[in-house]
C-alpha cells in the first residue's frame, strides 16, 4: 500500500504530505492488513526513514501476529553501524575533553 499526500495519524505520530509505503514482511503472499488493529502489526513490524524523508514500513501479515509458529515480530535487517568522522579514522585515539586548569594554576 502506498500512502501520498494528506494527513496521516497513528497514535500520537503525525505525518503530513505523507510519503509512507507499506510492504509486506513476507513477499510470498499478499499483505493480510486490518485496519481496525493496525497499532499490533506497526508495532510488530519495522521502519526506516529515508534520506528524502519517505518512510518505508514493513509489516507482518495480521493473521500471524501471535501464531502458534512465532511472535508475529519482524525481524529487522542489521545496519551498519554509524560512525563518526572520528571513529572512522584509522589509529585515531578518543577524543578527550580538555582539562580545565584549577584556580591558581
Amino acid at each position: 500500500m502506498f500512502f501520498r499526500g494528506g494527513v496521516l495519524r497513528f497514535g500520537k505520530l503525525t505525518i503530513t504530505d505523507a510519503d509512507m509505503l507499506a510492504l509486506d514482511a513476507d513477499s510470498t503472499d499478499p499483505l493480510d492488513f486490518y485496519l481496525d488493529r493496525y497499532t499490533e502489526q506497526l508495532t510488530a513490524g519495522y521502519h526506516r526513514a529515508t534520506g528524502d524523508l519517505r518512510l518505508p514500513v514493513v509489516l507482518p501479515d495480521y493473521a500471524d501476529l501471535g501464531s502458534a509458529g512465532g511472535s508475529g515480530r519482524v525481524n529487522e535487517p542489521r545496519a551498519a553501524p554509524l560512525r563518526t568522522p572520528a571513529s572512522s579514522a584509522a589509529g585515531s585515539a578518543p577524543r578527550r575533553r580538555p582539562r580545565t586548569p584549577a584556580r591558581g594554576e
